[in-house]
């Protein structure tokens, strides 16, 4: 067995999964509150799977406060038994759009950031890894929403700009075969989740677009200009 399939055995991609969406995290608390600090910070979990529970975990060891729903609530009784029940808050499926959190990590379903739902929405950062967050049946559709976000102050980042732990873990086999590592994994997860993500804020902020918008405009220059796809994720 590699070294890196040791990796994957060992720790999951989940694991790589849940460090993408927490450096995002933390970055857009930054940006948003002047700090990545996360100790008192409320975040909202939605879905306690492979990926939502270990990013509740990591988020706990940093001192946040959650809100979390799932279905099997023998996970939630789990997270409560080990950090308790006033850390860990146990919210119905409905009310985790409407709780008073600072960040909603939607780690479940897709399709769940909806028009009537946006009015009611009280954190101001969106950031989980839940595939197609925004219930939208185009591109424009969900630019539209995206910029509603944007109206209530929410710097929306559709998912796939920053939870890329799988598609960077297949590139990774891909390019290196035999030679593929974490320890060569590691920067460009922290060069896209951190860097490029703080900087996709921050362009946003300055030309009054959202940053789903500037995303998608990065990777449509991308695929038409004829960039080498592995130069594209060199940080």
């Amino acid at each position: 067995m590699s070294e890196w399939d040791d990796d994957v055995k060992k720790n999951s991609r989940a694991m790589y999964c849940k460090h993408l969406n927490t450096l995002a995290i933390k970055e857009a608390c930054d940006f948003v509150y002047g700090s990545r600090d996360l100790s008192h910070r409320r975040i909202a979990i939605q879905g306690l799977g492979e990926v939502g529970y270990t990013l509740s975990e990591y988020l706990l060891s940093d001192e946040a406060k959650l809100f979390v729903t799932n279905m099997d609530l023998s996970k939630v009784e789990r997270l409560q038994q080990e950090w308790g029940k006033g850390t860990v808050e146990y919210v119905e499926p409905e009310e985790i759009y409407i709780v008073d959190a600072d960040v909603f990590s939607p780690c479940a379903m897709g399709g769940i950031i909806t028009e009537d739902r946006i009015d009611k929405f009280k954190f101001k950062i969106i950031i989980g890894s839940a595939k197609n967050q925004i219930w939208a049946n185009s591109k424009e559709e969900e630019l539209e929403l995206a910029s509603k976000l944007a109206d209530r102050g929410i710097p929306f980042v559709t998912d796939w700009a920053h939870n890329l732990g799988g598609v960077l873990c297949a590139w990774m086999e891909w390019l290196y075969q035999e030679e593929a590592s974490f320890e060569k994994l590691k920067p460009r997860i922290e060069h896209i989740c951190r860097n490029d993500f703080r900087e996709l804020l921050e362009e946003a902020r300055d030309t009054g677009k959202t940053p789903t918008d500037l995303v998608y405009e990065k990777v449509e220059n991308i695929v038409f200009s004829g960039a080498d796809f592995h130069e594209s994720l060199n940080p």
